[in-house]
């Protein structure tokens, strides 16, 4: 736990977040808690004056001004009673700053002020009640300065006071979680435990301690103990979302997805937009097979103010959960909340291949081809080998207006992946479709070649050939490339149908009538086949007469 002295902390509220942060918002939310000593301790000569020099600051926008004030007063509304009689002192000692006034005016009426005031007031009895019984223990404490008085307590200000001992304790805990930090940072989970749990025996009172000492466990794991230990957490501060958030990610991983639901329920009614417990939850949501509820939850989230917005560690996690729901979405009659999700996904992880590919899929379920087709290119611009992207773009091209710029993103894919003979053999039958018997020809070339052991390669090949009727040398090349057909495939009627037609061409009646005749004998329906076997006959008739 990190301790600055009275000048760092000064300079760090005047002036670091005008010339260092980038983000100040989230770094005013990590650094609040390094305040703990000096609220803990009341050290209000120096916290009091390096509040006056931030608040005082007109450079500094009023918006990290209101988020740093926020966090720290949700820091005290977690019970840290002596942190919050402090905190109240200054908001009092300082009622005359316009951003002060600002900011309780806004408590005041969501009913916040009114809980700082009363955790202060429990702070002071529990101090007097102390004091009453042990006289003794004025002499073994350390003065600070005076804390606030509430209305109609006789007796003048009440000094705030902390033993040594404590202190001591304190400062050996805060060194314990520094190393324990460092370790967990490292991956030294065991010795990251080790170290929480000294300092939860030196400071048995400090909830972050517990915090972390509970949340290392899930990195052990052994969620059901982090479990318990964040169940006794939240038992003693139950509208504490940041507790209730970390109960239901724990209990989700052991396995107890509807409990872990009624925690993070419990701690999005206390925080709306807290981003973990949305995350966490539509997570459950998935686990409990209500995939659609998760969709909606996190949609709202994206759309709601402030956004939803994750952090780089969370969007893998998150990524894969509505990657999830996605799959169940879109074979609901809501395609809408499908596509939306979709956008989302593809916001969040712009580099992910099948985020785009499952937005192509949903555009494709709409009834969408050139958005679909505009997801696919862009899933192949992120992995240029992804062979589904390419197979489902051919799909694509029974839409007269897209074919050609299908063939365009498909032969992009075969300069990164050459060898796959599937997608030359299906381009090459687009391109059938299109007209482009020369280009047909060299895919259908390119599938046998890379798979010469497909004989519906060879089967395509030689019958492009024969359709293109170019030469003689090209039908016979035709006939020979079925022949190698016939070879892996004896049975593949296609191939033999295409070499019967291609003896045909080349004037070789009576092995065409043959293979014909072999065609009808194992598929007396086979199309053209029977008309073609008299077409033979005739012909062979026709040579006789003319001998």
């Amino acid at each position: 736990m990190l301790t600055w002295s009275s000048v760092d902390l000064a300079d760090y509220l005047a002036g670091e977040p005008k010339q260092y942060i980038v983000n100040p918002l989230e770094y005013f939310a990590a650094r609040v808690r390094t305040l703990s000593p000096m609220l803990m301790a009341g050290d209000l000569t120096a916290l009091s004056l390096a509040l006056s020099s931030f608040l005082q600051d007109e450079d500094l926008p009023t918006e990290y001004v209101d988020h740093f004030l926020g966090k720290l007063h949700e820091y005290c509304l977690e019970e840290h009673m002596p942190a919050a009689a402090n905190v109240f002192w200054l908001l009092n000692a300082m009622k005359s700053n316009p951003r002060v006034q600002a900011a309780v005016e806004r408590w005041r009426e969501e009913g916040l002020y009114a809980r700082l005031e009363a955790l202060a007031e429990q702070h002071h009895e529990s101090l007097s009640s102390l004091l009453a019984a042990d006289s003794g223990l004025r002499s073994t404490v350390r003065m600070k300065h005076s804390m606030y008085l509430p209305p109609g307590m006789a007796g003048g200000p009440a000094p705030i006071i902390i033993g040594r001992q404590e202190q001591d304790q304190r400062a050996r805990a805060s060194e314990k979680i520094e190393r324990g930090l460092a370790a967990e940072t490292n991956g030294d989970f065991a010795v990251a435990r080790d170290f929480y749990e000294s300092a939860a025996q030196l400071n048995p009172r400090d909830r972050d301690i517990a915090f972390a000492h509970a949340q290392i466990y899930l990195h052990l794991d052994n969620p059901e103990r982090s479990a318990q230990m964040l169940g006794e957490l939240c038992a003693t501060v139950p509208r504490s979302a940041r507790f209730q958030s970390a109960l239901g990610s724990a209990l989700a991983a052991a396995g107890q997805p509807e409990e872990a639901l009624a925690a993070l329920d419990r701690a999005l009614d206390v925080e709306p937009d807290r981003t973990a417990a949305v995350a966490n939850k539509a997570t459950v949501l998935n686990q409990l097979g209500r995939q659609v509820e998760a969709a909606e939850l996190l949609v709202d989230a994206f759309n709601g103010e402030p956004p939803f917005q994750p952090g780089p560690e969370m969007a893998a996690g998150l990524s894969l959960t509505m990657m999830k729901s996605m799959v169940v979405v879109m074979d609901s009659p809501d395609l809408e909340l499908a596509d939306r999700l979709a956008q989302h996904l593809c916001d969040l992880s712009p580099q992910d291949p099948l985020a785009w590919e499952l937005r192509a899929q949903v555009a494709v379920r709409d009834s969408r081809p050139a958005d679909a087709l505009s997801h696919y290119s862009t899933t192949l611009d992120l992995d240029p080998k992804r062979a589904s992207a390419a197979r489902a773009c051919l799909s694509l091209a029974s839409a007269g207006e897209q074919r050609q710029a299908v063939v365009t993103v498909v032969r992009r894919y075969l300069a990164a992946v050459p060898q796959d003979g599937k997608i030359w053999n299906d381009l090459g039958y687009l391109l059938t479709q299109l007209g482009d018997t020369v280009g047909a020809v060299e895919c259908y070339r390119q599938a046998a070649h890379h798979v010469p052991d497909d004989a519906l390669h060879w089967t395509n090949l030689g019958g492009i050939l024969l359709q293109a009727r170019q030469s003689i040398e090209s039908l016979r090349e035709g006939v020979s490339y079925l022949d190698r057909a016939l070879q892996l495939r004896p049975d593949h009627l296609p191939a033999r149908f295409n070499r019967a037609a291609g003896l045909l061409l080349l004037g070789e009646f009576r092995r065409a009538e043959e293979e014909f005749a072999e065609i009808l004998r194992q598929d007396p329906n086979f199309p053209q086949a029977a008309d073609l076997l008299v077409v033979c006959r005739q012909a062979r008739s026709g040579d006789a007469e003319s001998d």
